[in-house]
């Protein structure tokens, strides 16, 4: 696109579960209010690896890693309209 625009989507959330695969992951998370990180990931907390968001505004990645430097653990919360990188170690449902 030349300019900047916006697209507008009637419709509904879906209520079903995510469904992901062992490796990355592109996905949306499927609520229509921000939720904290940790109430977020909990279900599938024992097969996440880490999880990933380009910032736009900010212009840099943020991210969680389960097994990295808590201090460098960036992501706060889970917020609608935005994508996540997310890799897990199984197949699961989130």
């Amino acid at each position: 696109m030349e300019d900047d625009a916006s697209w507008l989507i009637n419709g509904t959330f879906s209520t079903n579960s995510i469904h992901l695969k062992a490796g990355w992951n592109l996905v949306a998370y499927r609520l229509i209010e921000t939720v904290e990180l940790m109430d977020a990931i909990e279900p599938i907390l024992d097969k996440l690896n880490s999880i990933w968001h380009y910032d736009t505004q900010e212009g840099r990645w943020i991210f969680y890693d389960k097994n990295g430097l808590p201090f460098l653990n960036g992501l706060q919360f889970i917020e609608p309209g935005k994508a996540y990188w997310v890799y897990v170690t199984e197949d699961c449902e989130w």
